[in-house]
């Protein structure tokens, strides 16, 4: 697809969305994320592909620019944020939560990542220490909060209705 015919997809009603990473189309390097705007979304939950067990694959997600940019984008003012088992680095994680600064609910599960992945991890004691909000951290050099109305944070593996 190239950019001259790319076409934005918007929903104004969509309020919960939960994606798979490590597919069959991140392989081949595709993103659904950049014909998305969901302005209304309220839910967001990304999870490993692998996560069905009859596929077979990494559980590392790549290419964050598409998914940044889609938060951008669509303007959201979300507050429910999770992650599951994924490998991504605390620094990519910090990022993602500095874009999403209406976050309320934030769970991040790095349980069953391969070893292969486990040095990518976004559960660290410097992605805790990021998460307070008068302290800076070696990921976050400011003082300010960069979730500043987090109520709950779940840690470890979660099961999702």
């Amino acid at each position: 697809m190239t950019k001259s015919n790319t076409r934005i997809t918007c929903s104004s009603r969509l309020e919960i969305l939960t994606v798979r990473h490590g597919g069959p189309s991140d392989v081949l390097g595709g993103s659904v994320y950049p014909p998305l705007r969901l302005p209304s979304l309220k839910a967001l939950h990304l999870e490993s592909f692998k996560l069905r067990k009859h596929v077979k694959g990494r559980k590392s997600w790549r290419n964050f620019a598409p998914f940044i940019a889609f938060i951008q984008r669509s303007l959201f003012q979300l507050t429910t944020f999770s992650i599951q088992q994924l490998s991504i680095s605390d620094a990519i994680l910090v990022d993602i939560l500095v874009h999403l600064p209406t976050l309320q609910n934030l769970a991040a599960d790095n349980y069953g990542i391969s070893p292969k992945y486990s040095s990518i991890c976004s559960i660290s004691s410097d992605f805790i220490e990021s998460l307070h909000g008068y302290r800076t951290s070696s990921l976050r050099p400011q003082e300010a909060a960069i979730v500043p109305h987090l109520d709950g944070f779940l840690l470890g593996p979660m099961i999702w209705g």
